[in-house]
């Protein structure tokens, strides 16, 4: 139904709020009857009776939960009001009163009053309550079941964790170790260039010297090339 809310003066002291059932916004609201002869119905206002074509009564058909806060409410309040409006009480009456006027057909109240009927009751009650009990080891079953699921997912989870945590780094240990050797390698393959480069030089000196000191013909440089030659062997001997 178009229900309304309607507050006024909020900002002030003194605020005002109007709940319409039926706003007044709303269509008008149809309350003709819904038949053309009455059913006996007393307690209801949509029966074809005389003053009960009103809106009259309407209300009861409506439910309006207010509560009442000296101040803005907290979360933790306002969690607990939206759950007592989402499992509103239920009104029922006595199994006396609902057997008495007999709108649920043939059915009979719990009868104690020999030993046998007694015994009756008692073994539906039992029955009952067994049910109840294993309703209630089948729920906590369940529920350890499922925890016992989270905790092996947990555990999985972990363990994956820290294998990962140890690939990794035994990865990066020896990705490590593989640079360190490698510029090692580096280090020592230039530091053999250099002596060489130095070897060649030092070579290439005496031989100047040697040329200097004396004519070249074929020979002489056929014999300081043959000279240089050993040496180079010597040098890569040692």
């Amino acid at each position: 139904f178009p229900a309304e809310l309607e507050i006024q003066n909020a900002a002030s002291p003194a605020a005002k709020l109007v709940a319409w059932l039926w706003s007044p916004d709303a269509p008008e609201m149809d309350m003709r009857f819904y038949d053309t002869h009455g059913h006996g119905l007393d307690a209801a206002y949509e029966d074809a009776q005389t003053g009960l074509s009103t809106a009259y009564g309407v209300a009861r058909t409506s439910e309006l939960t207010l509560f009442a806060c000296s101040a803005f409410p907290a979360r933790p309040d306002t969690v607990a009001m939206a759950a007592a409006g989402a499992q509103l009480p239920l009104l029922a009456a006595t199994p006396e009163y609902i057997h008495s006027t007999g709108v649920f057909g043939v059915w009979s109240l719990p009868d104690r009053s020999t030993a046998f009927k007694k015994s009756i009751e008692d073994a539906e009650k039992q029955r009952a309550d067994a049910k109840k009990l294993m309703d209630d080891y089948q729920k906590q079953l369940a529920d350890a079941r499922n925890e016992a699921g989270k905790i092996i997912e947990e555990a999985r989870q972990l363990g994956e964790r820290v294998r990962k945590e140890v690939v990794d780094k035994s990865n990066a240990e020896a990705s490590a170790a593989v640079q360190r050797a490698q510029e090692e390698i580096q280090r020592q393959k230039d530091k053999g260039i250099q002596e060489m480069k130095d070897t060649v030089a030092a070579l290439s000196v005496q031989i100047a010297s040697r040329v200097i000191e004396k004519e070249v013909n074929e020979a002489t440089h056929r014999q300081l090339v043959d000279n240089l030659i050993k040496d180079l062997s010597k040098v890569q001997r040692a």
